[in-house]
């Protein structure tokens, strides 16, 4: 279970509205590939764009996550 409490309009007037439960979806971005020299820089512009985007407050869910490959045996997850 996650955030899931999302407002509302009611009759006129704001409510929050728990949503059922529901699975988060894990986004993967393979970064292995890219060359050393580029790779931090990818990751962050990627962190950054994770970071921008907006939530919806009236459909959810109101968490996003993506796991990051850097190599074989390194990986960052973002919440």
């Amino acid at each position: 279970m996650f955030l899931r409490t999302v407002s509302r309009e009611v009759e006129g007037q704001p409510c929050q509205v728990v949503l059922p439960a529901a699975k988060l979806t894990l986004a993967h971005v393979d970064l292995a590939g890219e060359p050393a020299a580029t790779r931090d820089a990818a990751r962050e512009q990627h962190a950054l764009a994770e970071g921008r985007a907006v939530f919806d407050l009236q459909q959810g869910p109101l968490l996003r996550a993506s796991l990051v490959r850097l190599a074989e045996d390194e990986h960052e997850l973002l919440l």
